[in-house]
């Protein structure tokens, strides 16, 4: 088969690299010369394990290519992959502007049947939104159809997240494109994936209701973990406990300074749009949104307090920067939250982590990143953990209170026994643990 994917960033760049794999010829196109240029000379924009490998591999091959091209994309192409970026406005809505722009331009060159696949992350009824926009412009029917095939990838783990899917959902009201499309995931059906048939709207509301869901796992036991920290009880056995109903099962039950990444926030907050247009109260999701804000703003509250709240002139180090361990993204991660009120305390910030540290110097110059961790830690009067690296998983106390300056240090993951570090003599806090 055939396929374009316009859009090289997170999921256009997994998601072509993998059907590549699958042994199709895959266009990945994008108007951002230098990271095309990047791309062909064999450099990858983003962090993601394996996909450096796997692009390789596949461009070797000759499967997988990179173009400005749009007019030579769509001309060489059976599928177009829409993979732009969906980014929220001020009120929480879907800007859909990347959306119809891309849609404008592959009617400027639509002169064959193509089967459109909105891979990026929409509101429902974007897919009708389009088809009216085809209608409007006088396409011919017979020139397109439309599906909607949204993606369930993991920063950290999306190769694995896209070879071995919990299920793939496709949406359309073309059988022809449903059954075209099927021959691009054949190798998944081989091994019994799930396969959802839907309609547009209802594929399109899986992926947000999934996303809400899993935010409102993660809100409802960091709030659990904050009851704990006023009781005398220990939320990693909660946490377990709750994981063993299999009602419930054990994901997204770790407690932690909140969610962040360019999915959660944007799709729950896309969610409450869209229910609030709906004339839809939406409390539920409005409390997950919520909780994950004020969650933020508590792990300051309990770090400065290990500090009598004056870090003033403090070397405190923050230790994980990126949202999530394994990947370079920063969006909406919590450690942003933590270094801002860090700096407006007065203290001087030093932030370790094994890839997004130079992404974080770009929105803090006035604070130290880097990737060598003795570097940051040393001398500190202070470090809070912020993201679970393999790197930060191992620390020994016993080491580490000879390279600070004041023992204080603050576990936001909950990785670490605590009496392991009060025992090295360590001003230690957690959440939700005895």
């Amino acid at each position: 088969m055939r396929v374009t994917f316009i859009g090289t960033g997170y999921v256009g760049l997994v998601s072509g690299a993998c059907i590549a794999d699958f042994n199709h010829n895959v266009i990945c196109m994008d108007i951002d010369q230098n990271k095309i240029k990047q791309l062909t000379n064999g450099n990858i924009p983003i962090y993601e394990p394996g996909l450096s490998e796997l692009i390789q591999k596949n461009f070797k091959a000759n499967r997988l290519e990179f173009t400005t091209d749009l007019k030579y994309s769509i001309d060489n192409s059976d599928f177009i992959f829409i993979a732009v970026g969906t980014p929220s406005n001020q009120n929480g809505e879907v800007d859909l502007k990347y959306i119809l722009k891309a849609i404008d331009s592959i009617i400027n060159h639509l002169n064959k049947y193509k089967i459109i696949v909105i891979k990026s992350t929409v509101p429902p009824g974007t897919a009708s939104k389009i088809k009216d926009i085809f209608k409007e412009k006088n396409i011919n029917t017979d020139l397109y159809d439309i599906v909607s095939n949204p993606e369930f990838l993991r920063e950290g783990s999306a190769i694995k997240d896209f070879m071995i899917p919990d299920r793939v959902v496709i949406g359309s009201a073309s059988n022809n494109a449903m059954n075209q499309i099927k021959k691009i995931y054949q190798p998944l059906f081989l091994r019994d994936i799930p396969l959802v048939e839907t309609n547009h709207e209802t594929a399109e509301l899986i992926k947000y209701a999934t996303n809400a869901f899993l935010a409102t796992k993660i809100s409802f036991i960091n709030e659990i973990a904050l009851l704990c920290l006023n009781l005398d009880a220990d939320v990693k056995t909660i946490s377990r406990s709750l994981g063993l109903d299999g009602r419930i099962s054990s994901k997204f039950l770790h407690p932690g300074p909140g969610f962040g990444g360019s999915c959660f926030p944007k799709d729950v907050s896309g969610l409450l749009a869209l229910m609030r247009e709906k004339k839809i109260d939406g409390d539920v999701v409005n409390s997950v949104l919520q909780t994950n804000k004020k969650q933020k703003n508590k792990m300051f509250e309990i770090f400065s307090s290990m500090f009598n709240h004056d870090m003033k002139n403090k070397k405190i180090s923050v230790l994980g920067l990126s949202f999530k361990p394994n990947t370079d993204d920063i969006r909406e991660s919590p450690s942003i939250i933590i270094i801002e009120k860090l700096i407006l305390a007065g203290a001087k910030v030093f932030g370790y982590d094994p890839e997004s540290y130079s992404n974080m110097k770009e929105i803090f110059p006035s604070a130290y990143f880097s990737n060598n961790f003795k570097e940051v830690i040393q001398d500190s009067e202070g470090a809070i953990l912020m993201t679970e690296w393999n790197t930060l998983r191992s620390l020994n106390p016993k080491k580490i209170k000879h390279l600070m300056k004041e023992l204080v240090f603050m576990d936001c993951r909950n990785v670490y026994e605590p009496q392991n570090w009060i025992n090295e003599g360590f001003i230690f806090k957690n959440i939700g643990r005895k």
